[in-house]
């Protein structure tokens, strides 16, 4: 019985995390001409979306881990940058930025509240010296503005 609920668990986190078809057209079409097409694959590919796909919170990997939370409205589109997850992680390492060998950040939660806050969580994923180390900061969304704690 537990082996068949651990796949359930993972079929429905790749449901969450996977981005289909209608996804990517709606990513297509949102502008977001500040990324590269290759980064807007890796949006698309690591990102998480809200039910009701208004909602689209990625981070993509160039020489630095960047993240976005993006609202979608009708035809208004607002991309909010909240990269400060990233540097909130790596604090907790206390380690110089030149030592870190690799460093990958990711969406790994979205909650919506009833009074119209966002809980985002981001794990950051480090490697010094060979050792990997994951991180998760959570960040809340309160009137399509970020609150770091």
């Amino acid at each position: 019985m537990k082996k068949y609920f651990l796949i359930l668990i993972i079929l429905h986190s790749k449901l969450l995390f996977a981005c289909g078809d209608e996804e990517r057209s709606i990513l297509e079409s949102v502008e977001l001409s500040f990324l590269s097409k290759s980064s807007r694959s890796q949006a698309a590919e690591t990102g998480i979306w809200n039910k009701d796909k208004s909602i689209f919170v990625f981070c993509y990997s160039h020489e630095q881990s960047t993240c976005y939370v993006v609202f979608k409205e009708q035809n208004n589109v607002k991309p909010v940058e909240v990269s400060g997850v990233v540097q909130a992680n790596l604090g907790k390492l206390g380690i110089q930025p030149i030592k870190y060998e690799n460093i990958y950040s990711f969406p790994s939660g979205l909650r919506e509240n009833e009074n119209e806050t966002i809980r985002l969580e981001f794990t950051t994923q480090v490697w010094v010296s060979g050792k990997k180390y994951a991180l998760k900061e959570p960040l809340l969304i309160k009137n399509g503005n970020p609150v770091y704690r």
